[in-house]
């Protein structure tokens, strides 16, 4: 089962949400099915405009989760699923998702756990890499291309969270459930389709290997684990 499809199992019927992170909005166009109305919101201006393309029928947004523009109490349920470990501020999203949030609204988050593997995170294998400019640069030339440069402000590591962290970085929200899943597969589905976008310069969907664990619960050494929080005064 996919993130997507796994967040969509979670969700009960609301009037309003907000899906933070969209990209081009394909999660955003299912979550709409359980509920009236819904806003896909993404700082990348090139993934909205696609996402509008797409999706005439939903409304998004260019923004972050920073920042987001909305008035105090606008949702019934917000989305947060693998965003956080992305933002450049968690605390300051998390404030600007209370403030959004209607009394007892739901925050549903999924992100990376510290588990037995997360060494194998691929997101971080370029970050690692650009700590040494000279091999990151070579390596890119072997492809023949730039090596591509990171917006400023942004150092795009792959955060990785343990319960404890995020009951820390939840402490405004009531935690009403939480599930750890996953353990090698998806690592391996994502290396697999990395290598092949460098051997073949396209990328390989190994679908099917990722997600055959990742509905098992594997306890302190799962690689994914999800929260289910409600805002609470």
């Amino acid at each position: 089962m996919d993130r997507g499809n796994f967040v969509y199992n979670l969700l009960e019927n609301c009037d309003s949400m907000l899906d933070i992170g969209c990209a081009s909005g394909y999660y955003t166009k299912l979550y709409a099915k359980k509920c009236k109305e819904i806003i896909g919101i993404d700082p990348n201006k090139d993934l909205v405009e696609k996402a509008k393309k797409e999706n005439p029928e939903l409304e998004f947004i260019e923004a972050g989760a920073e920042n987001l523009p909305f008035k105090e109490e606008t949702f019934n349920t917000v989305i947060l699923s693998d965003v956080l470990e992305h933002v450049q501020d968690e605390t300051k999203s998390l404030e600007e998702i209370y403030r959004v949030l209607k009394k007892d609204g739901i925050l549903i988050i999924t992100v990376p756990h510290t588990g037995l593997f997360s060494f194998l995170d691929v997101d971080n294998y370029s970050w690692r890499l650009r700590q040494h400019p000279k091999l990151y640069n070579f390596i890119h030339r072997l492809k023949g291309r730039e090596a591509p440069k990171v917006k400023e402000g942004y150092t795009n590591k792959h955060r990785h969270y343990s319960i404890k962290d995020l009951r820390i970085l939840l402490n405004k929200f009531e935690i009403l459930n939480y599930k750890r899943r996953g353990l090698i597969t998806g690592y391996i589905g994502n290396h697999l389709e990395l290598f092949s976008r460098w051997i073949f310069n396209k990328t390989l969907k190994f679908n099917r290997i990722r997600y055959l664990d990742s509905n098992i619960n594997f306890g302190r050494i799962s690689d994914s684990i999800s929260i289910i929080a409600k805002k609470s005064e």
